[in-house]
Parts: structure tokens; C-alpha cells; sequence
């Protein structure tokens, strides 16, 4: 029973978490910082499954930031790193909703930004959550030309730092395949097997790029995707 309680899962998610995310991140700081640093202070950005807040400094320079982490014991943490590193308090929301339920009591808010650490390896529908990501990130802007058709302007990026599974037929993703079933129960959901970059590269309307590099022995995937739309008609 000590396993299954929800309490007990939260409890333990918040000492793994950061253990977890801590060393990934003092690796990955480099290409973080040169990714996340387009974004603008007009901008405002969904960090979804904040954890206690270890992309906080990467997002300073945004006019808004929603800090989205269902696990309520981390909510203090992140306040309390937000106001370490000098992000006011009404700059940052912090919401305790799972993405789809912030999308169901939030249907019309896009983003400019929204943020993917770690996220995608837990879900149980990746093409659910991402269609539900399109859904939120900002529709591309048209400039209007003169009589012809609008000039996209490019959409809401979305920016992952994700582990993968290794190349299919490889050894190592042999040994995920065995392993991630016990893998899973003992990491809160983790799958270490997820093709996570294929998934976003094959979104038909984001236009994407990513880098890949191995830590502790575990491919990972970093880089923006864009939304895109198609080309609309001027009417004048």
C-alpha cells in the first residue's frame, strides 16, 4: 500500500526528481541557455512539469511564466527558487493541473513559449499530449502582402530537452525494452524506451531541429520546434 499511495508517490517524486534533473542539467546548461535565450520579455511561456523549478534561470527574461507541476510539494520549491534568482512574484503562476486540464479551463490561451524537460518519457499518449501542445502554442502571425497572400510569421515554439530510447536493434535498446517495465514502476511512470524526437519531428504543421548527446549512458534529445500554418488568402 506504502507504494500506490498517492501521497507517498508525491513525497518520493520530490526527492528523486531533482536528484535526477540536477545532473542533466549542469551538461545540458550550454545548449539550454543558447535555445532558451530567444526568448523575449513580451513573451509568455508554459514550463510544463516544472519539478522545483530547474528551468526557472533559463526563463528569466519572459513577461509571464506559468510553472505547470501536478506534484502540489514542489510548489513552495519553485517559489522559493523564483525569488532566489530575482523573478518577481507577479511574474510567475504556479498551477497544479496536468496539461490537459489546463488546456479544458484555458481553451483560448496560447503560448509563446512552452517548455518540455523530461516530460514526455511519463505521459501515457504522447501524440495526445503533443496534439494537445499544438493546441497551445501560438498560432503562427500573418503579414499582410500586397494582393497576393499573408507572409507566416512562424507559431509558438516548443522546446524539449527529452531522454530517448537508444537506436532501434541496438543492444542498449534491447536492454530498455527488458528493462523499462520495472523501470517504469520504480520512476514514476518513466519510459526509458520513448522515440520522443521522432514523435515531434513527425508533427506535420511544426517545422523542428534537435541535437543528440549521451549522458550516463542515456540518449537524449534537445531542440525547438516551431508551429507553422499554411498560407492564407488576402482578400484585399
Amino acid at each position: 500500500d506504502l507504494l500506490i499511495s498517492p501521497k507517498f508517490s508525491s513525497q518520493l517524486g520530490a526527492v528523486v526528481t531533482p536528484c535526477f534533473c540536477r545532473g542533466p542539467d549542469r551538461y545540458f546548461c550550454q545548449h539550454r541557455r543558447i535555445l532558451l535565450s530567444q526568448i523575449k520579455s513580451t513573451d509568455v511561456v508554459l514550463d510544463v512539469g516544472s519539478g522545483d523549478g530547474v528551468y526557472l534561470p533559463y526563463l528569466r527574461n519572459a513577461g509571464k511564466i506559468i510553472s505547470m507541476e501536478p506534484n502540489t510539494v514542489f510548489h513552495s520549491k519553485i517559489r522559493e527558487h523564483a525569488q532566489s534568482i530575482g523573478i518577481p512574484h507577479d511574474k510567475l503562476v504556479v498551477s497544479g493541473h496536468t496539461l490537459e486540464e489546463y488546456h479544458e479551463k484555458n481553451p483560448a490561451q496560447q503560448f509563446d513559449w512552452i517548455v518540455l524537460g523530461n516530460v514526455m518519457c511519463e505521459v501515457k499518449d504522447p501524440s495526445a499530449v503533443l496534439e494537445c501542445l499544438d493546441k497551445m502554442l501560438r498560432d503562427p502571425l500573418s503579414t499582410p502582402t500586397r494582393g497576393i497572400a499573408s507572409v507566416n510569421q512562424g507559431g509558438g515554439k516548443l522546446f524539449f530537452s527529452e531522454h530517448i530510447g537508444s537506436p532501434k536493434g541496438s543492444l542498449l535498446r534491447c536492454v530498455q525494452n527488458l528493462i523499462n517495465p520495472v523501470w517504469k514502476f520504480g520512476l514514476g511512470r518513466c519510459n526509458v524506451n520513448r522515440d520522443t524526437a521522432a514523435l515531434i519531428e513527425a508533427r506535420p504543421n511544426w517545422k523542428s531541429f534537435h541535437v543528440e548527446a549521451t549522458f550516463a549512458n542515456i540518449q537524449w534529445a534537445i531542440g525547438l520546434a516551431m508551429k507553422q500554418g499554411g498560407t492564407a488568402k488576402n482578400d484585399t
